[in-house]
């Protein structure tokens, strides 16, 4: 049985969920779509399809993450998975953290504010960076919750005497957090820290009912029973992408609201369910080859983003808005290519 790939010349881990094309599709669409955040420019002809999907991008990414690493949260699995899953995200966390915090210290360090929306400079910059993920490198802060809602499910995982027991427990911690972001008192909590703080702590209530969603999926292999009836299935999923979702809160940290909690719920097993098998082999290589580094061009992708558009207004030029986003992803997929030619490099993409 195929088993989710790692990068070249490692063998995958033992309980390494089987390998679906539908989520590493889902995985590549997503992580573009994070490009898009950050190098997408409004007023193309792909607004209408851009701009709605972008909201789709980080809640689908911790529902995926979960959905996959569920086997890791049952009760009874130990500490071995815990610490394997918290040494993959630690390692991109803290390498790509320093790899765009000390450039800025070595030269031009009055950039700092325009790059990173008012960044502090110095080892305080970089002790924030390493510690919370979104100063040097604002997108690493999805890699720290991502380490806390980890170590956060473990614990409970270890309270619960059976997988019922941890999903009631999941399920209120879930209802708590998007309670305390639908009423507007985790913005109110949050919003008085930093700019390096406030963002990777405000989102945690955020984004725990998204990692929630995917846990579930998986520990009671929700997606898989689908499969009975894929097509079924499919068109229900489909259509409940389109029913109507109650207003986003007025205040937030920018991924909180039911449209996104729902996406979370329904996007993986809809494209769990994508009928892969009578695809093209170059096709489903493709998919394959591509999503091996989406956690690479996570993290690298942000920088590259905004030199980008520096450079184009700098020389006037005024490209069709998608182009910086491919430009900027297939650059970072070839970086974390080269990288994982390295025997120590494909820690921190893959």
């Amino acid at each position: 049985m195929k088993t989710e790939p790692t990068a070249p010349g490692r063998r995958p881990p033992e309980d390494a969920p089987p390998f679906n094309h539908g989520l590493a599709l889902a995985r590549i669409l997503f992580c573009f779509l994070v490009v898009c955040c950050h190098a997408y420019r409004d007023g193309g002809v792909l607004d209408p399809v851009v701009l709605p999907l972008k909201k789709t991008a980080v809640p689908a990414f911790f529902s995926i993450s979960f959905l996959l690493a569920a086997p890791a949260f049952e009760p009874g699995a130990g500490l071995r998975a815990l610490s394997r899953r918290i040494a993959r995200l630690g390692a991109p966390f803290l390498f790509w953290g320093l790899v765009f915090a000390v450039p800025f210290l070595a030269k031009e360090l009055a950039y700092a504010d325009s790059f990173a929306g008012g960044v502090r400079a110095g080892l305080g910059g970089i002790a924030l960076q390493l510690l919370f993920g979104h100063a040097y490198d604002p997108p690493l802060w999805f890699l720290f919750d991502m380490i806390v809602f980890t170590l956060a499910l473990h614990a409970l995982a270890r309270l619960a005497p059976s997988k019922a027991g941890l999903a009631t427990l999941v399920v209120l911690a879930a209802a708590l957090a998007f309670l305390l972001c639908q009423t507007g008192a985790n913005h109110r909590i949050w919003d008085r820290f930093p700019w390096e703080v406030r963002y990777p702590f405000g989102r945690l209530c955020e984004c725990f009912p998204y990692a929630a969603a995917g846990l579930l999926l998986g520990l009671f292999g929700i997606h898989r029973r689908m499969e009975r009836h894929r097509a079924a299935w499919l068109a229900v999923l489909a259509l409940a992408l389109l029913l109507p979702s109650p207003p986003d809160p007025v205040h937030s940290f920018g991924n909180a609201g039911w449209s996104r909690l729902k996406d979370a719920a329904v996007l993986p097993c809809l494209f769990f369910l994508l009928p892969f098998g009578t695809a093209p082999g170059i096709l489903k290589t493709a998919v394959s080859a591509v999503s091996r580094y989406t956690l690479g061009i996570y993290c690298i992708h942000y920088v590259p983003a905004i030199l980008l558009l520096r450079i184009l207004d700098r020389h006037g030029i005024r490209p069709d808005p998608i182009w910086p986003p491919l430009v900027v992803f297939a650059a970072s997929w070839a970086a974390c290519r080269l990288l994982a030619f390295f025997p120590r490099g494909r820690r921190f993409v893959s």
